[in-house]
Parts: C-alpha cells; structure tokens; sequence
C-alpha cells in the first residue's frame, strides 16, 4: 500500500547499496502489486499495522502525508480491509514480524507466508509454520481498531503531516 515516494525511502533506507535502477525495479515492484485490488474482481485484502509506522517519517513530512492520504484512499475499497493496532492496546505479538499470508482461492492451494527480508524474500510453506504465522494475525487482528476508528487515527495523523509538509 505504498506510495512511490514511501517505497523510494523505504528502499533506500534498509539497502543503501542499491545502485539506482534498482531502488526503481524494486519501487516499481512495490506499486504494480497495488493494481491487483482495484480490478474488476479484486482480492479481499487485510492489513494490519502498528501505530508506530505512521508516526516515524519516512522520506519527509510530505511522503508521509501523500502515504496516509494514499492508506485513507485504500482503506475505503470494499474489498479492502485496513486497521491500526493503536499504542493503548499495548505490545501486540510479534511486533517487528512483517509478513503476508497468502489465502488461494482454490482449496487444493494451501496457503502460503510470504517474507520480504533485508537480503531476500522467502516463501513459508510448512503447515504447522504457516498456522503459527496465522495464528499471530488472528492475534494481531483482535487487538487492531476497527475500520472506521483506523481511519479516524489516520485522519488525526494527516492533519498533523498537513501543518508539517508545507
């Protein structure tokens, strides 16, 4: 759900040794996987964060209000699902784990954790792993605000980038 200027940094920050074609590829990477939840028969889509990735200013203040504008976009499509684990609902598990789970539409597909690490991605396809890792978003997902409240935190936290980035 990132914006190009947000992947940029991103990029930039966790591989400084990328020459600049690829921080490119790899920011291009990051938004054409976004096109997938606005086609005609888009995925459901839920994601989870904590609190703390709207407040650390990636890039500048102005990254980070076109990236909560872009998050506030997001948060309204239908198949879309977006929630913050606010800071009073105290350490949610497996704060720092950053990870997908892929649900096919098939039932013969098992589902599958993907990982976007430093170096590498890594696919998690062992069962009792992947129930692990879905146990934790379950976990996750009861301690996150509701819709309508994530929205409501990114409107407050918008207003608060909108004095900034001027």
């Amino acid at each position: 759900l990132q914006t190009a200027g947000y992947a940029r940094a991103v990029v930039r920050a966790v591989a400084p040794q990328f020459a600049p074609d690829v921080v490119e590829q790899r920011v291009s990477a990051r938004i054409a996987r976004q096109q997938i939840l606005t086609t005609q028969d888009p995925p459901a889509f839920d994601a989870v964060v904590d609190e703390s990735v709207l407040h650390r200013v990636v890039g500048s203040p102005a990254v980070m209000l076109e990236q909560l504008l872009k998050l506030q976009e997001v948060s309204v499509l239908p198949n879309v699902s977006f929630r913050v684990i606010p800071y009073e609902a105290g350490l949610p598990p497996a704060l720092n784990a950053k990870f997908i789970v892929l649900h096919f539409a098939l039932p013969t597909i098992p589902d599958v954790i993907y990982i976007e690490l430093l170096t590498h991605d890594t696919y998690v396809e062992d069962p009792e792993d992947v129930e692990r890792y879905k146990d934790i978003f379950t976990a996750l997902s009861a301690v996150a605000a509701t819709p309508e409240e994530t929205r409501a935190i990114l409107d407050r936290k918008i207003a608060y980038y909108s004095e900034r980035a001027r």
